[in-house]
């Protein structure tokens, strides 16, 4: 992992020493410059390898947008098939769980510390939400956001919009309030922790964002910006195996369960999350964000999004090119990391 190897010995470069100040300033400004120019070089060969990546995900037939992030790094490379793809807007879908987690345990008072203990039904549901990606359990999560700040939907879009702020990137959180789906009803029903467990609640998971707040929200759980606390419980469900949805009937998600990230990335144990949607507007999307630890130290962020030419039939990745093409860009990220 040379990459990353250099950015850390330029930082220690930066702050180490034991000379005076006068005698030591020009070295430390030399080493600055060296530090520049190493983290000049690595964003240079991460964003070739992003290009490398989009250009063959390109040919399957689609948009693709990708951005990365070493940890060292204040803002995101990208690389996309579409000249308007670094700006685009696009819905979380399911990786809004993550986000939706992020604010439930900061309003709960997590940050360095953990906060106000998670109740089972809580416990449960995140576990679901996160490596089934279920919908019902996601919606008791949103319940649970939206008590913990007053029963308030507006305090709610806040704190998610606050989550991706603090990061460094932006959101346009779902305004849609409504209430379950019937689908939900027996599951919410059998949650007896919360006083209206069929009240309305938001839908995050239309909640907009681009490429590279994706990047910088996964970034910003490595750096630990929401406190270590919310960072060690999120990435370590991210890091579990995926599971199959309970929701959905057999045969109609044909998608494997480690699609994208849990196959490319498989040698570095990734922590990720995918969301897709978008069949019923004509905008299928289907997309996955990933933090790998590396063993030389420090982390890198990953997030890539395909939108096929051909809408499929039902919201299912695996009728499209969509893992294949996640894949792809994953691997030329992967190799240049291994490369250095």
């Amino acid at each position: 992992m040379a990459i990353l190897a250099a950015a850390a010995a330029a930082v220690v470069a930066v702050v180490g020493g034991g000379h005076s100040a006068n005698s030591s300033a020009p070295q430390v400004k030399n080493r600055g410059r060296r530090a520049a120019t190493a983290t000049a070089a690595e964003r240079k060969q991460i964003a070739r390898a992003l290009r490398r990546g989009v250009t063959a995900a390109h040919r399957l037939g689609g948009s693709v947008e990708a951005a990365a992030m070493l940890g060292p790094w204040r803002a995101p490379v990208v690389a996309t098939s579409d000249p308007h793809g670094r700006r685009r807007w696009m819905r979380m879908w399911s990786m809004s769980k993550i986000v939706t987690a992020v604010a439930l345990l900061r309003s709960m008072g997590w940050g360095r510390t953990p906060g106000r203990p998670l109740s089972p039904e809580v416990i449960a549901a995140l576990q679901a939400a996160i490596t089934r990606s279920e919908n019902c359990p996601q919606r008791r999560i949103v319940l649970e956001l939206q008590r913990s700040l007053g029963e308030s939907t507006a305090r709610a879009r806040r704190a998610v919009a606050t989550v991706l702020r603090l990061a460094g990137g932006r959101a346009r959180p779902g305004a849609e309030v409504v209430p379950p789906d019937p689908s939900c009803l027996e599951f919410l029903e059998s949650q007896s922790e919360i006083s209206d467990p069929l009240g309305p609640a938001l839908l995050l998971g239309i909640s907009e964002w681009r490429v590279t707040d994706a990047a910088r929200f996964m970034h910003a759980l490595g750096s630990d910006v929401y406190g270590r606390a919310i960072s060690q419980r999120l990435l370590a469900l991210m890091r579990e195996p995926k599971a199959r949805s309970r929701e959905i009937v057999a045969g109609e998600f044909t998608a494997p369960v480690d699609w994208g990230a849990g196959r490319a990335l498989a040698v570095f144990h990734p922590a990720y999350k995918a969301g897709w949607g978008g069949t019923q507007e004509g905008e299928f999307l289907a997309g996955q964000m990933a933090l790998i630890r590396l063993p030389a130290g420090g982390w890198a962020t990953l997030a890539v999004m395909f939108h096929p030419a051909v809408q499929p039939a039902v919201d299912d990745p695996g009728l499209t090119r969509a893992p294949e093409a996640l894949e792809v860009v994953m691997r030329s990220f992967a190799q240049a990391l291994r490369e250095g």
